[in-house]
């Protein structure tokens, strides 16, 4: 974990928090506009969701999950966990998934419709694995 970053977060999720109060009591009506977006609502689902990822506990048991849901998958790789080095809630040590960043790959790829179509089906195939097999993404 970087450090600080548990400060850094909640310092940003008290200004977001406040940018959506702002926002849902701006004057002249605006606010009342925006009201049903529920800022303030959708602003506390988001620090829900991930104040608990902060915990890399939490992260090693989702990589372990991945992992167990993608075993007989050979062409989705997740970082897999090191032995011997118990995950605690500022530390996690994992493997290294060597890859090439999408956009480089595209650009290198970009005359081979059917390899860069295998890869759009991998990408599909997988999220909604994720999605609708696993419930887990």
């Amino acid at each position: 974990m970087h450090p600080n970053v548990r400060k850094t977060i909640a310092k940003d999720l008290r200004i977001l928090r406040y940018l959506a109060r702002t926002a849902e009591n701006l004057p002249f009506g605006y606010g009342d506009k925006l009201k049903w977006n529920n800022l303030s609502g959708n602003m506390e689902d988001f620090a829900e969701m991930l104040v608990p990822q902060l915990d890399l506990r939490k992260e090693a048991n989702h990589i372990e999950r991945f992992n167990k849901n993608f075993a007989s998958t050979p062409s989705v790789v997740f970082p897999k966990l090191v032995p011997g080095y118990e995950p605690n809630e500022n530390v996690l040590v994992e493997t290294f998934c060597e890859g090439t960043p999408i956009d480089q790959w595209c650009r290198e790829h970009a005359d081979d419709v059917e390899l860069r179509s295998q890869l759009g089906y991998i990408g599909a195939e997988t999220m909604c694995r994720m999605i609708f097999e696993h419930n887990f993404v």
